[in-house]
């Protein structure tokens, strides 16, 4: 462990849990609210970070097979993990979606907190927070298409960070072209078609920004995938870098408070005389009290 021990005390102390926006309150030293105003991306690296200098090289997870329940514990190697890097809030970026830019930000502590209701009720909350665009039909009159201009935040002032999201198909074209050549019996069935092709549309642009928010946060999209020894089965799991930094920071805290207690009973050292010594003196003084 690299992590000096007055920063492990202290970080265990103030998060008390494995509330990811504690955790970097209590290990950058600002306050709550501004650590729950970090996005995820940088939020996450930061913890990643923290857990490398606590751990070091590998820690280990522990997963429930989901075709037997046996339990799997799977490695991670830390040294193999993305670290985004570190950015100011208010952050903004831009993908490109048939040729038409959509400006967003990444979610922060603060917007996931918020939200509530059914998945699908959460993820269009997240989005309407973090991509206004999205908050207008994608298709429509020129007269929305100047509004979304007008609401939206200026393309230019983003942080020169674009991510291109390939493989998303026209949004229109075909239900526009189908409109054209119908007649006026057809009008009705033809008005829901459009519909249906704009909502299909504002879908595939939700999708190409929530990849885009993946690429650019990659340190807040990380799974594991392990293979079950009995069943055969794969069992994917979201990695929780929160969970996997208070459960280190927890085992340090505890032993080093272990420490302090048998080398202050034995020698009547304060608890900074105590951290002063390197840990090879530390484990060396330990080993002679026995």
């Amino acid at each position: 462990m690299s992590a000096h021990p007055g920063w492990v005390l202290g970080a265990w102390e103030g998060a008390a849990g494995a509330d990811a926006a504690a955790l970097l309150a209590s290990l950058t030293g600002v306050s709550l609210e501004a650590a729950a105003a970090v996005d995820v991306g940088s939020r996450d690296g930061a913890l990643i970070e923290a857990l490398r200098d606590l751990r070091g090289g590998v820690v280990r997870t522990v997963l429930s097979c989901v075709g037997c329940g046996e339990t799997l514990q799977v490695p991670v190697d830390l040294g193999a993990l993305p670290v985004s890097p570190w950015r100011a809030p208010g952050a903004w970026f831009s993908v490109e979606v048939s040729g038409r830019p959509v400006v967003f930000r990444l979610p922060t502590s603060a917007d996931l907190q918020a939200l509530h209701g059914s998945v699908a009720d959460a993820r269009r909350a997240l989005l309407s927070l973090c991509a206004p665009d999205l908050a207008a039909p994608v298709a429509g009159s020129a007269a929305s298409a100047a509004t979304r201009a007008a609401e939206a935040p200026d393309p230019a002032a983003a942080t020169a960070e674009t991510a291109t999201a390939e493989g998303v198909k026209a949004m229109v074209d075909t239900a526009m072209a189908e409109g054209v050549a119908a007649d006026g019996a057809k009008a009705a069935a033809e008005g829901a078609t459009a519909e249906g092709a704009e909502a299909s549309a504002d879908a595939e642009v939700a999708d190409a920004v929530e990849r885009a928010m993946e690429a650019v946060a990659e340190s807040s999209a990380l799974t594991v995938v392990a293979r079950c020894g009995e069943c055969g089965a794969h069992t994917e799991a979201v990695i929780d870098v929160a969970v996997l930094l208070w459960a280190e920071l927890r085992v340090a805290a505890l032993r080093l408070l272990e420490d302090v207690h048998v080398l202050a009973a034995a020698y009547g050292w304060t608890e900074p005389e105590i951290f002063a010594l390197s840990p090879a003196r530390r484990a060396a003084y330990l080993e002679l009290i026995g």
